[in-house]
């Protein structure tokens, strides 16, 4: 027989798991929690595990990679940023400088991504935002249309607020770095055309060596923070992020909807 492990043997959920579903039945006075599933069936093998939480596993993304372009930033960049000076790469530091500028896009894409994918968890399927356009007339977006034609800062001001009864973000510290990171990200996915002349360079990586990029990046923990207060902690919510509480849904009687096995 296996001794019984200690608090510290003992293995932690990962913390990009979803958040339990609580149910508490009236009758036996009790609460159990159970976790989403995702069983696929490849060839002959049944594939079985808990569904992990989109928006944790981009911020895990995100973090690895923040951790890893800081890191190259520190010793390689920063010592060259003397003022009156020239920070030339010579040829043996170009790996680690290219790496740095993969690391540090991955970074902010998936920061991005974290906040995009939270918000659009966040509205509901049957939501339907109201508004006027130029001309005076009403219109009624569904949430696929919202999805489609808002960009992500818009549903944070115009959607986000009213179902998670906040104020506008706006008036928050972490705003404007988060609009910056927002536009450098859309700078990364939709790049412009570069110029064919002889020493131009892509504009895009000059804001690479502003460490202020770190501030932009970081700033997607704010938004979250923001936006997941509460009593309670919805299911979406990121594992680290509102308060610890799950509200049970509630039932008559365990026996009714659920089968002892043995």
């Amino acid at each position: 027989m296996k001794s019984p492990k200690s608090k510290k043997e003992e293995k932690k959920n990962d913390y990009r798991q979803n958040h339990p579903f609580a149910i508490r039945a009236i009758k036996q006075n009790k609460t159990i929690f159970l976790n989403d599933l995702e069983i696929y069936k490849i060839k002959k093998t049944r594939v079985e595990f808990s569904t992990p939480n989109i928006i944790s596993m981009f911020i895990n993304i995100s973090h690895k990679s923040f951790i890893e372009s800081t890191s190259i930033y520190r010793k390689l960049i920063e010592p060259k940023l003397i003022d009156g000076k020239t920070a030339e790469f010579k040829e043996d530091e170009l790996t680690k400088l290219y790496d740095y500028l993969e690391a540090v896009k991955v970074s902010v894409i998936f920061a991005y991504n974290s906040i995009e994918a939270f918000v659009n968890i966040a509205i509901p399927d049957d939501y339907t935002y109201e508004n006027k356009n130029n001309r005076g007339i009403k219109e009624t977006w569904d949430k696929e249309a919202i999805q489609r034609w808002m960009t992500t800062s818009e549903k944070l001001v115009k959607i986000l607020p009213e179902l998670r009864k906040l104020d506008n973000p706006k008036n928050e510290k972490f705003w404007s770095n988060f609009k910056n990171l927002e536009q450098l990200r859309n700078d990364i996915i939709h790049p412009k055309s570069a110029s064919k002349e002889l020493n131009t360079s892509n504009e895009i990586h000059k804001k690479f060596f502003d460490e202020n990029v770190f501030k932009w990046i970081q700033s997607t923990g704010d938004v979250l923070r923001f936006y997941c207060q509460g009593e309670y902690s919805e299911r979406y919510f990121p594992m680290g992020f509102g308060p610890r509480k799950i509200k049970p849904a509630e039932l008559d009687d365990f026996d009714n909807y659920f089968e002892e096995v043995k």
